[in-house]
């Protein structure tokens, strides 16, 4: 049964190109991502074909990260705590946000830091810079881990007030002002997904459309000229269940073909698709 979905799919592939080939002088027909805009304006994204970490380890199901900046402050006897969270992608990135804020804030007394990286949260780093040893690196990192973020480095700069707070009011200190900078961002949660290209006659377009809608799957973008090309992305968990009802709605006359993977997430009202990079 595989077998012969699987040579429906690539006949069906085959039979779109070779239509869009055999039509030069034919204006592309209407592509539209889930914002609306023109598919040809779209960059393409480069999907990857597997989920698992180098070594064989699976990647997690999903995890939550920064999608936009924020910055939180904290003050306690007249010194001055200023957290600055971003997402970062790798080890280099971080330390170059790291070395960022040292100068931006180059007249202050620390800039203590912490990350989390990879999509399992494996890789982390804490630094006090100065501080009595665990009462600002750490802090910071629980925060980090306590919120579930990963991808993530929050730098927290001090400026000193005068007036010494002792190990319980800096640790307190560190964490207020982390937790104030996380606050004040976006966070995103991706999921681990799979992109599908859905190609169908207009007869089932409408079923395939209505099946999208209620299953709540994310449309990527369509295109609509002599067939049906859908794209969407979907939790790779839901791939099997979703295909089978595509298949059952259209009596097997759609073709489903895979497209990769990649994470994917919803903030501020749009889709954000992340190709899956090894590491």
């Amino acid at each position: 049964m595989r077998e012969e979905r699987e040579k429906q799919n690539q006949k069906t592939e085959r039979k779109y190109d070779r239509k869009m080939a055999e039509k030069p002088g034919k204006k592309a027909g209407r592509r539209k991502d889930s914002s609306g805009r023109s598919g040809r304006d779209m960059e393409s994204v480069k999907l990857s074909e597997t989920m698992e970490i180098p070594g064989g380890k699976m990647l997690p199901e999903r995890y939550r990260t920064v999608y936009q900046s924020g910055e939180g402050r904290y003050e306690e006897k007249k010194s001055v705590f200023i957290a600055t969270v971003r997402h970062v992608s790798d080890t280099e990135e971080a330390a170059a946000f790291v070395e960022e804020m040292k100068k931006k804030y180059w007249d202050a007394r620390h800039n203590c830091y912490a990350w989390v990286l990879g999509k399992d949260g494996g890789s982390v780093k804490a630094s006090d810079d100065g501080e009595p040893s665990g009462t600002a690196g750490r802090p910071i990192l629980d925060v980090l881990t306590g919120a579930g973020l990963t991808d993530t480095c929050i730098v927290v700069t001090r400026y000193f007030g005068g007036v010494l707070l002792g190990t319980g009011g800096l640790v307190r200190a560190y964490t207020q002002a982390s937790r104030d900078g996380i606050e004040k961002s976006v966070l995103i949660e991706k999921v681990n997904g799979v992109v599908l290209d859905i190609v169908a006659g207009y007869t089932d377009a409408g079923k395939i459309q209505y099946l999208i809608g209620r299953e709540e799957i994310h449309t990527v973008e369509s295109d609509f000229s002599d067939v049906v090309r859908i794209r969407v992305v979907l939790p790779a968990s839901e791939e099997a269940r979703f295909e089978k009802q595509i298949t059952e709605a259209t009596s097997a006359r759609a073709g489903i073909i895979k497209k990769g993977r990649a994470w994917f997430g919803a903030a501020g009202g749009k889709l954000i698709l992340e190709p899956e990079q090894q590491r």
